[in-house]
């Protein structure tokens, strides 16, 4: 598969080489600590979409007891979880996930994670059976690289499983020719390209994305965004990014 290259996930992919140049893949996801240049952790990706103006999860970082008393309340108004781990200063791809739990399978199988070194990221629950799409969404610079699971599940059937029912490229001046289950967001990322045109190049990232039956995360959309990486050099375009929107 063409985009789960990029993430450190073998597979096959219905994209061949003549319908596109695949990249090396993302330093970042070979499972060692990047250290050349400073890089957006997990979380911080989340939120980079968010600042972007996409629907992405509602969510806190928790690393320690005293996030949970500052989040308290957040925690409170979450019927169940969508739980998603990292470690500082390492990005792989097999970090353990739970797309939706209860208070009870919370505390138990998530919270016992932070002794291990985890941190978490705790989002109102997102109910992975609802979704119609995942997928992945590779930004290029005449067109878009798609490449997603049709029915139930997470991104993770893409980019673990190497499960690809959609694999299509669709040219930047014609997205509305894209397939019915994904136009929408493929609109989304353009709009967001020309938006933040003078601030940042949103070309050659990759979106991990899902379409929901329903409305979902904070801006309650039925596209939701889940997070954002850049390929290559991108990566540090869009940690320098993030850094002085943050600052600001």
């Amino acid at each position: 598969m063409v985009l789960a290259r990029h993430l450190g996930v073998s597979g096959h992919s219905l994209i061949r080489a003549r319908d596109c140049k695949i990249t090396p893949p993302v330093p970042a996801s070979n499972g060692r600590a990047k250290t050349a240049a400073p890089m957006l952790n997990k979380f911080e990706r989340i939120r980079l979409v968010r600042y972007l103006g996409l629907n992405t999860e509602d969510s806190v970082l928790v690393e320690s007891e005293a996030d949970l008393e500052r989040h308290a309340v957040f925690l409170a108004n979450c019927e169940r979880y969508s739980v998603r781990t990292f470690r500082p200063g390492l990005d792989t791809p097999y970090e353990p996930h739970f797309p939706i739990v209860s208070a009870d399978e919370f505390e138990s199988d998530c919270l016992p994670l932070l002794d291990r070194g985890y941190s978490l990221i705790v989002a109102h629950g997102i109910d992975p059976a609802e979704a119609l799409v995942a997928g992945c969404i590779w930004t290029r610079a005449r067109d878009y690289l798609i490449e997603a699971a049709i029915g139930p599940g997470t991104v993770r059937r893409v980019t673990h499983l190497g499960e690809i029912d959609l694999s299509v490229r669709v040219s930047g001046s014609m997205h509305m020719a894209a397939p019915p289950e994904i136009r929408g967001a493929l609109s989304m990322l353009e709009e967001t390209e020309h938006t933040w045109a003078t601030d940042v190049d949103l070309k050659d990232v990759l979106y991990e994305f899902s379409v929901y039956r329903s409305a979902v995360g904070w801006a309650q959309d039925r596209v939701i965004f889940w997070e954002i990486r850049g390929l290559d050099r991108q990566d540090s375009v869009l940690e320098r990014f993030y850094r002085q929107a943050v600052e600001a």
